[in-house]
């Protein structure tokens, strides 16, 4: 701020005139000096007129290019979104064929399992029906030999003995 020259006399007696003790009116024009020394000069508010324009086109500016940004962000967020809505659906599709299929899938082995164990069962009893057939002959023979052992022992002993 630029300083003026200011006539700290002739203020001085300009109150001590209209009635103001000398001391009083010193301090007065004294203290106005002071004060005066820190004001604006019309120059001085041209100056500060024209760099206040100056910030405001800059901060018009910059919050032009933050609500560009801003918007840019928005439209982002938006293709997100709907990215990730596409997504889901596109997962919860899959996910569902999925099930489907596993359902399906563990019908098929249930289906193929149960098939197996029937088969297995046929074979099983087979397999023992065979096992019985051959004990009954091999008991059968055992007992016919024994038999025809004992009928000719029996047959020996009465030959024997008569």
């Amino acid at each position: 701020m630029n300083k003026f020259a200011y006539d700290t006399l002739g203020t001085s007696r300009e109150l001590e005139a209209a009635g103001m003790e000398r001391r009083q009116a010193e301090a007065v024009a004294t203290a106005i000096a002071r004060r005066e020394g820190n004001l604006a000069t019309k120059s001085d508010l041209n100056l500060l007129r024209t760099e206040l324009k100056s910030l405001r086109t800059e901060l018009k500016s910059d919050v032009s290019k933050v609500e560009s940004n801003v918007a840019k962000v928005e439209s982002d967020i938006a293709k997100v979104e709907s990215d990730i809505s596409s997504l889901r659906a596109k997962v919860e599709s899959d996910i569902s064929s999925l099930r489907t299929e596993v359902k399906s899938d563990i019908s098929s082995l249930r289906t193929e399992v149960k098939s197996d164990i029937s088969s297995l069962r046929t074979e099983v009893k087979s397999d023992i029906s065979e096992v019985r057939s051959e004990m009954k002959a091999q008991f059968r023979w055992a007992i016919s030999t024994q038999v025809i052992a004992a009928f000719a022992v029996i047959t020996l002993v009465y030959a024997i003995v008569q």
